[in-house]
């Protein structure tokens, strides 16, 4: 899978440059901004961890949803 971000955006406590980052970006030809949230915040998509864990939680879900649909349809 090729990823193209349009925007990367890290965290207050990831140490990168971001301007040597959208340099690097560029040369491998890609137009991305990354920008840096400065302060922590507490909420449920505040953290990749967090954003992670909440779309393991929903696959899951979605996986559970579809075995008992073909289980109820003897497939």
């Amino acid at each position: 899978m090729e990823l193209k971000p349009d925007i990367i955006v890290l965290g207050y406590d990831q140490h990168f440059d971001e301007k040597k980052l959208e340099e690097e970006l560029r040369k491998r030809g890609l137009n991305t901004k990354v920008v840096r949230i400065n302060v922590k915040e507490e909420c449920e998509f505040c953290s990749s961890a967090k954003i992670i864990k909440r779309i393991v939680e929903v696959v899951k879900n979605r996986l559970n949803e579809y075995e008992e649909f073909f289980k109820k349809k003897n497939i």
